[in-house]
């Protein structure tokens, strides 16, 4: 009898063995050629072009470097970053598929800690493993905030539900270091308070009032944060989107759209526009009919895997979906979160409807895992070419001149004069007034090799975005430079 108990352990871990090495193999297949995307975006605004942070030479010049302050847990990743391998664009992206791999086995170990079949546990993980919404997160150097934040959030939840108390101030210690890593950071809490309410439920376990008010307590670090340090998103928020009523009446309709993008991961932009038709009274009352439908039925099935990963990406999605209108709510990466919660629910769901038909279920879960893979594989050729990337951008979002201006400049540096010039012009008509628009107008008058280049156009419209921003930095040094 101990004989055979012995080989059953001994054939589990070489199962173990070979699942992880297959998820390492898949992952490094999907995710190396991300080590050639350049930097892109924001990369420059927060690391590239950041001085104070590459200089530092103190923790004020690493937490307050006038970019991203209210994530000093992602700034401390930056400056780490910097000081061990400069601005090396390969090894910053090679750190964030490090951190993704670190994200998935969060994951594992959370859902082993809910004592789930090591069968739900791996296809969940692969699932999430090669979801394409992953791409941005992933490829996107700057969206390394997300990701840490997501990987402490995952992190803390395995902690969290061991009896000891030093495992679960562990646990506390990860959900602190995700808020810090990322506002997003919230879903930690958010999830390891539903994870305590599912359990209670399904299996009578009977949460610890201690241990749910220092969760919920753990809450406060972040209007501690934002009292300390500058908030990020100063120019995201307020004129520039819908009136606040209305914010929140479009917030349902955007949930059904983002949770049916787990399934049908189309389009994976910065951004996008949605058809007039979207925007009408009976669409956006009847997904706030779809949702509390569904809602009801998670209440109702509330011992059901498939309603905890529901309600978990739900709460997902909650931060983005807020009283506080933020104007990128379609991102890609906003979406990321969700991910490892609606690859549990799916899993459930086909062993639900298809378990008894082997044949059946190994199909279904096939065509997921081969078309996520093909499709990740596809969106990280895009990101390995920024202009692909704004130029996809600007079919999905043509309202959003951000978007032109991005495309404008990727066309710039790529000698793409002409192109350049009908893009930022594209901005011009969406944004007139816009300091920014108006500077990288006179950028590419001032810097273009064709017999278009312009300096006395450029010049002018210089003064022009000096006078909508006197501080404009960038605007004064180009002026300095073309100016006799």
């Amino acid at each position: 009898m101990g004989g055979a108990s012995v080989g059953l352990a001994e054939v589990n871990r070489k199962q173990k063995f070979l699942a992880w090495g297959l998820l390492i193999l898949v992952g490094l297949a999907l995710y190396l050629p991300s080590l050639s995307v350049p930097y892109i975006y924001d990369d420059y605004l927060h690391f590239v072009d950041n001085p104070r942070l590459q200089e530092a030479s103190t923790l004020s010049d690493v937490f307050f470097n006038g970019r991203q302050e209210t994530r000093p847990v992602f700034n401390l990743s930056l400056f780490l970053q910097s000081y061990f391998f400069g601005m090396d664009a390969v090894a910053a992206h090679a750190g964030n598929v490090f951190i993704f791999f670190l994200c998935v086995a969060g994951l594992i170990f959370f859902l082993k800690a809910l004592s789930l079949p090591p069968k739900a546990v791996w296809i969940t993980a692969f699932l999430f493993l090669v979801h394409p919404i992953n791409v941005e997160s992933v490829a996107y150097f700057n969206s390394r905030s997300g990701l840490l934040a997501l990987t402490f959030a995952l992190w803390a939840q395995p902690f969290l539900l061991k009896p000891k108390w030093r495992s679960f101030w562990v646990g506390m210690f990860f959900l602190i270091l995700a808020m810090g890593s990322k506002e997003d950071g919230v879903v930690g809490v958010l999830l390891a308070l539903w994870t305590q309410l599912f359990l209670h439920w399904k299996e009578k376990r009977k949460p610890c009032p201690w241990r749910l008010a220092s969760m919920i307590a753990s809450l406060l670090v972040l209007p501690l944060i934002y009292a300390v340090f500058r908030s990020p998103h100063l120019n995201t928020v307020g004129a520039d989107v819908a009136p606040w009523n209305v914010y929140v009446l479009e917030q349902g309709r955007n949930l059904v759209l983002h949770l049916s993008t787990f399934f049908i991961p189309y389009p994976l932009t910065f951004d996008r526009d949605l058809s007039s038709w979207m925007n009408s009274w009976e669409v956006l009352m009847g997904c706030w009919l779809i949702l509390a439908f569904f809602v009801h039925m998670a209440w109702r099935f509330r011992h059901s895997w498939i309603s905890f990963g529901f309600v978990w990406a739900l709460l997902a999605l909650l931060p983005t979906h807020s009283f506080v209108p933020v104007l990128d709510v379609h991102a890609s990466r906003i979406l990321f979160p969700m991910v490892p919660a609606l690859a549990l629910a799916t899993h459930f769901v086909l062993v639900k409807y298809l378990g008894e038909i082997r044949k059946a279920y190994v199909v279904a879960l096939s065509i997921l895992l081969i078309g996520f893979s093909s499709l990740t594989f596809h969106n990280i050729q895009v990101w390995q070419e920024p202009l692909r990337v704004w130029e996809r951008n600007a079919r999905q979002a043509p309202s959003r001149w951000r978007t032109w201006v991005n495309l404008a400049v990727e066309c710039g540096e790529s000698g793409k004069w002409r192109k350049a010039h009908k893009a930022i012009l594209q901005a011009r008509r969406l944004a007139p007034e816009r300091p920014e628009v108006l500077y990288n107008q006179a950028v590419i008058y001032a810097v273009r090799k064709d017999a278009q280049r312009n300096l006395k156009l450029a010049k002018h419209f210089l003064l022009e975005a000096l006078k909508r921003d006197p501080h404009h930095k960038r605007a004064q040094q180009l002026l300095k430079r073309i100016s006799p």
